[in-house]
């Protein structure tokens, strides 16, 4: 993945990024409750950040990961083990308004996936809310889409290879009634389409589904198509408020062509 801050692609970065599944993975893979999402996330981000500072044995009072665990046999502990840098960022991807507003009040930067800079109006209030309570230590929230990347002076074969990604995403992605990211396309207006893919994908049928992913939706959703095409495309996410675009690539070819879009 390429990190591409407006004009340039920038190297040597860290950043620690964050995200909480949904409940399909949470309970079925994690074994853990879905529960109260944005209390946990606040909890978790908090822990971390007071063992990258390394300043004292870590202690939280939960109630999702209270440390030490009370009536155990632990203790308040610290890495043994000196960070580089106790000043990590912290980005959390997030797709739903509750949990964009969080990103917007304590994170450092937002990772959203399926972000359209065509319609930024559609997480507008949630990051307007978070912003207001943003601690006044922090700076200002790095907004860092995920975007897929597909090269090609053939347009059409450089969208059939993101149409199955984005199947996945829409159809996929969680149970029947609870796909964040179907959801969020539908927010965009493709809500018949997302049902038309989620049934075929819920089905078994992968390839049928990945046909009724529409051009228009990869076009505004991907960078996609030749070198000149994906640079004029950029004004779009620029203007978007878009600070910093995490690239979905697949190979090297794919990372370096996208250099040049943006030169």
């Amino acid at each position: 993945m390429a990190a591409l801050t407006l004009d340039h692609l920038s190297g040597g970065r860290l950043r620690l990024g964050l995200g909480l599944s949904g409940p399909q993975v949470a309970e079925g893979w994690h074994g853990a409750p879905f529960g109260e999402p944005i209390g946990r996330t606040r909890e978790y981000v908090d822990i971390v950040r007071s063992v990258l500072r390394r300043e004292v044995p870590v202690t939280a009072p939960g109630p999702s990961y209270p440390l030490p665990l009370p009536g155990g046999a632990g203790k308040p502990l610290k890495p043994n083990v000196r960070p580089l840098r106790s000043d990590v960022p912290v980005y959390l991807a997030a797709m739903g308004p509750r949990n964009v507003g969080l990103a917007a009040e304590i994170a450092d930067g937002w990772i959203p996936f399926l972000y359209s800079p065509d319609q930024p109006e559609a997480f507008a209030d949630a990051v307007t809310d978070g912003s207001s309570r943003r601690a006044p230590g922090l700076a200002d929230l790095d907004v860092a889409p995920m975007v897929p990347v597909a090269f090609g002076s053939d347009l059409g074969s450089a969208r059939d290879e993101l149409r199955p990604l984005l199947a996945l995403y829409t159809g996929g992605m969680g149970s029947a009634g609870a796909n964040f990211y179907k959801h969020l396309v539908t927010r965009y207006g493709y809500g018949e389409v997302a049902n038309g893919v989620q049934s075929a994908f819920l089905d078994g049928r992968r390839t049928e589904a990945a046909a009724l992913v529409p051009d228009a939706m990869i076009d505004e959703l991907c960078l996609v198509g030749s070198v000149e095409h994906v640079r004029d495309r950029l004004d779009a996410w620029r203007s978007s408020g878009v600070t910093t675009l995490l690239a979905k690539a697949r190979d090297v070819r794919t990372v370096r062509a996208l250099a040049e879009a943006a030169a």
